[in-house]
């Protein structure tokens, strides 16, 4: 998965996750899980959550604040170290409606009339049966953000858990004062 020098020459490579799983079980248990954590966040923030506002802001006509907001990522509570989602959550409650559109209702006379309506309360009092009155076209953002940035996920990964490894094994020097 990872190729790189580690230390003054010595050169590690690791094929496969079950390699890179069984280096990062040598280093203590909490170096481990943090090492993991942080880079996976980090991957995942880079590698989808930007891509996924810059996205956003160039499908919306007005800048839309709740749905750049809503782009989360989060650590899975009790999974094991590792785990992270990127979903779209509070206060973007109408992250679907651009994602998957709006469409018409059923309609109210059976499922072979052609033309589509729903009964609608007037201030009045009285129910009207009204065509349906718009829909919103589909603007996929999050799905084709997701497939389109997969690879610069892993790349991102990779790159953060050798920084990270290699930052662990050679340790920092000092740096000389001058007087």
């Amino acid at each position: 998965m990872a190729t790189g020098e580690m230390y003054s020459g010595h050169k590690s490579e690791l094929t496969g996750s079950a390699d890179l799983i069984k280096f990062l079980k040598t280093f203590p248990k909490n170096i481990e899980v943090n090492m993991l954590n942080q880079s996976v966040k980090t991957a995942m923030t880079q590698g989808f959550a930007t891509p996924m506002k810059k996205k956003i802001r160039s499908i919306t006509k007005k800048r839309r604040g709740n749905l750049l907001k809503g782009v989360n990522v989060w650590k899975i509570s009790g999974a094991p170290a590792g785990n992270w989602r990127i979903f779209m959550g509070p206060p973007a409650y109408h992250a679907h409606f651009f994602e998957l559109g709006t469409v018409a209702q059923r309609s109210a006379f059976g499922k072979k009339s052609k033309r589509t309506h729903r009964p609608v309360k007037f201030q009045s009092g009285v129910f009207r049966m009204v065509t349906h009155t718009g829909g919103m076209k589909a603007t996929p953002f999050f799905k084709p953000t997701i497939t389109e940035n997969k690879m610069k996920a892993g790349t991102v990964l990779k790159d953060q858990l050798t920084k990270r490894i290699a930052a662990y094994i050679v340790p920092k020097r000092k740096a000389k004062r001058k007087n």
